[in-house]
C-alpha cells in the first residue's frame, strides 16, 4: 500500500512538471520588445510617467517563471528516473514474493505427502520424478515406497515423527534389515547430504532399493 501511495506521488509531481510549458510567441514577444537592438539603444531612454513605474514595479503573477527552464528538466529527469527505479523493485519483490510462496507450497505438499503415505499413490509420484529428470525427489519417493512396503508387511510400524533408524532397529529380519541400512545411507546423502543426483546415480540408489524390495518376505493371507 505504501509504495503504491508513493508511485502515485511521484506520477502526480511528474504531470504536474511536465505541464508547465516553455514561452509562448506572445510572451517571447513582449520579452523582446523590452530591448532595442539598434543603435538607438545608446541614447537615454525616456523617463516614464507615474503609472508606467507602478506598473513595472508590479510583480506578475498570472505567467509563471521560466529562468529557471533548465532546473526543471533536470528535476523531470531525476523524477523519471526515480520512478523507474521504484518500479524495478516492485516487479523484484513481487517476483520474490511469488518464489517464496511457490516454495512454500513445495513445502507443505512435502509434508503431506509424509502424513498420508499410505493414501498417496507414491508409485505415480516416482514416475512423474523420473519422466521430468528429478532425480532426487524420485530417491524421497523410492525411499518412502520401502517404508510403506515393510509397514503394509508389518516388518514396523510406520510414524512420521520416527527416524529412519529407528525403523531399523525395529526390523527383526536380518536379509532386509542389511540391505535397508545401505538404503537409508544412500537417501540421507541425497536427503539431507545434499548430494547431486544424475541419471547414473539414480539408478545405482534404485538398485539398493530393489534389493531391498527382494527380501521383503511376502505375507501369506489367511
Amino acid at each position: 500500500m505504501r509504495v503504491l501511495l508513493l508511485t502515485i506521488l511521484i506520477l502526480v509531481s511528474f504531470s504536474q512538471l511536465m505541464a508547465q510549458s516553455p514561452l509562448s510567441e506572445k510572451q517571447w514577444q513582449e520579452e523582446k520588445g523590452q530591448y532595442d537592438y539598434t543603435d538607438e539603444h545608446l541614447r537615454p531612454p525616456p523617463e516614464p510617467n507615474k503609472d508606467e513605474k507602478k506598473e513595472r514595479n508590479l510583480p506578475n503573477i498570472s505567467e509563471p517563471k521560466t529562468k529557471f527552464g533548465g532546473l526543471r528538466y533536470i528535476i523531470m529527469a531525476v523524477v523519471g528516473g526515480g520512478l523507474l527505479v521504484l518500479l524495478f523493485f516492485m516487479f523484484s519483490n513481487t517476483k520474490f514474493n511469488r518464489q517464496v510462496h511457490a516454495s512454500s507450497a513445495k513445502l507443505q505438499f512435502e509434508e503431506d505427502i509424509e502424513e498420508r503415505i499410505h493414501e498417496v499413490d507414491l508409485t505415480d509420484l516416482l514416475k512423474q520424478a523420473i519422466e521430468s529428470e528429478q532425480y532426487e525427489q524420485a530417491v524421497r519417493f523410492g525411499f518412502l515406497i520401502l517404508i510403506k512396503m515393510l509397514s503394509e508387511r508389518q516388518l514396523l510400524k510406520w510414524a512420521k515423527e520416527k527416524t529412519n533408524w529407528e525403523y531399523y532397529d525395529e526390523l527383526n529380519e536380518y536379509d532386509v534389515k542389511q540391505p535397508f541400512s545401505q538404503a537409508i545411507l544412500a537417501f540421507e546423502y541425497v536427503r539431507y547430504g545434499g548430494q547431486e543426483v544424475n541419471a547414473n546415480r539414480y539408478k545405482e540408489i534404485d538398485t539398493l532399493f530393489n534389493q531391498v524390495k527382494t527380501q521383503i518376505p511376502v505375507v501369506e493371507e489367511v
